[in-house]
């Protein structure tokens, strides 16, 4: 059975270049105790009105926690509901 302590937690930052502009996004990643990678925690830009993930902040925009959680290779991003209600910007 895993418990906490063979888990670990490591942040991580994502750097983009796009023409002459440079951009990073810095996430949470939760590795289980052989080093896979269990699930992420991401702060991405949301529709206020539609609370679908937007590449790009806007002033119709919030940014919002996004979880993805990974199984058998397979990945799925989802919004962070109790999270995503306390920590809006």
């Amino acid at each position: 059975m895993p418990t906490v302590e063979n888990y670990t937690i490591e942040m991580r930052e994502s750097k983009l270049i796009v023409l002459f502009f440079k951009f990073a996004h810095n996430f949470w990643v939760l590795y289980d105790e052989q080093g896979r990678i269990v699930s992420e925690l991401h702060g991405l830009a949301t529709n206020r009105k539609t609370h679908r993930a937007k590449p790009v902040k806007w002033l119709s925009s919030q940014i919002r926690a996004w979880g993805s959680t990974h199984y058998k290779n397979k990945c799925r991003l989802s919004p962070i509901t109790a999270a995503s209600q306390a920590y809006t910007a």
